[in-house]
């Protein structure tokens, strides 16, 4: 099973998807005026916000509640399968967040969801799944897996 590997293709590939997608959302507003926050409707920036925040913040706790069924697994596999879900919840949570802010640049025409994307890219980079990670979350200790699952 190359479990972490396919997390780790699953992780670059978000962050491709959101890079993208703000350089494209970037060059589609490139001719007009951008400001660094839209003062006019502070409403929207408010609901903006409390998505984001919400959407980021609910990437540690919903995983958090979500690990306890794998801990309660009890071999080594079945544990490895229930982690990759967990793992795709945490990184889906952390993508709406970055979706949200793409699109709310793109309608509001401000730096500051820029701003923000570029805050949750570096809370995104910190997600990178490593060895110690799984092992962490899955509570399973070095010994437990075989030479190839984390073999690069």
């Amino acid at each position: 099973m190359k479990s972490l590997k396919t997390l780790r293709i699953i992780h670059i590939a978000i962050l491709i998807e959101a890079l993208v997608f703000f350089v494209i959302v970037f060059f589609v507003n490139i001719d007009k005026d951008l400001i660094w926050m839209n003062d006019e409707n502070p409403d929207l920036f408010l609901i903006g916000l409390i998505l984001v925040v919400t959407s980021a913040m609910g990437s540690f706790i919903v995983p958090r509640i979500m690990l306890n069924s794998v801990r309660s697994k009890e071999s080594r596999e079945e544990r490895m399968k229930a982690y990759l879900s967990v793992a795709i919840v945490r990184l889906a949570f952390i993508d709406a967040a970055m979706t949200i802010s793409i699109v709310l640049f793109f309608v509001e025409k401000a730096w500051i969801y820029a701003l923000m994307l570029a805050l949750l890219i570096v809370v995104y980079l910190g997600m990178y799944p490593t060895q110690n990670a799984v092992e962490r979350d899955t509570e399973l200790s070095t010994g437990d897996f075989s030479e190839d699952e984390f073999n690069d």
